[in-house]
């Protein structure tokens, strides 16, 4: 990103890279891992800003005057901002996960968190799918997919309303011994047992059953008032686990 005769750039080391006159001229540590995505935008009280995006799944913002940049704050994120922009005030961050955030710029010091406004699957691909009728005409709808996500939306307002996980990834790496015939999807990053193949729900006992690649089965529990809150965890009340995993 350019900004009069200076250029910034994001190293793959987490810094920020100042460059002028075809050089190198300063350095800024900004995160643990590669610096995603960085944009030069002007406010009208703070003058150049510098918004820089982290593999630490953090958002950072510098000001920019007198050949230096000086942290203003920083917020974290739900996953690595992958793109950001700044207009009129308001800030969108583009997440790995699929998601789209915003947030204001004036009146925040890092205090006022992303606030999610459309999000989707992301890695690998869309196994799941039903359509849940409330009553009254109100629909839901829920989806699952190989990226460990279980969401469930609202058709009508085309939100997501809730966010779940297929399962808790394991924290040791399990050595492949060969012969299994579930088989993760070659499209995606996560572990067969993070990646869902099924989602179905149970009007009568109001549970919904989540399959995984591995052959198991999660009946959770849903109160879709606390879906329709946006609460977290809405999703991961799991009250019962069914059958063995795939050998």
């Amino acid at each position: 990103e350019a900004t009069k005769d200076v250029i910034f750039s994001g190293s793959s080391s987490g810094e920020v890279v100042m460059c002028q006159g075809g050089a190198i001229t300063k350095t800024y540590p900004n995160c643990k891992g590669s610096v995603h995505s960085i944009v030069m935008r002007v406010d009208k009280k703070d003058g150049e800003l510098a918004l820089v995006g982290g593999n630490d799944k953090t958002f950072t913002i510098y000001q920019h005057a007198g050949g230096e940049l000086t942290k203003l704050w920083a917020v974290a994120c739900d996953a690595p901002p992958r793109a950001v922009d700044m207009f009129n005030e308001n800030i969108l961050i583009g997440l790995k996960n699929g998601s789209i955030c915003e947030m204001p710029y004036t009146g925040n010091n890092g205090t006022i968190k992303p606030n999610v406004v459309m999000t989707s699957h992301c890695d690998g691909e869309v196994w799941g799918l039903d359509v849940v009728s409330l009553g009254g005409g109100e629909l839901r709808m829920l989806t699952s997919a190989d990226d460990n996500r279980v969401l469930a939306y609202n058709p009508k307002t085309k939100m997501v309303l809730a966010e779940g996980v297929v399962n808790q990834p394991a924290t040791k790496k399990v050595k492949d011994k060969g012969g299994f015939k579930g088989g993760a999807s070659s499209m995606s990053s996560q572990p067969a047992n993070c990646q869902s193949r099924c989602v179905v729900y149970n009007d009568t006992l109001k549970h919904m059953a989540v399959a995984d690649n591995k052959g198991i089965v999660t009946i959770r529990e849903l109160d879709w008032a606390a879906v329709d809150a946006r609460q977290p965890g809405s999703l991961d009340v799991v009250k019962k686990t069914l059958f063995k995993e795939i050998k």
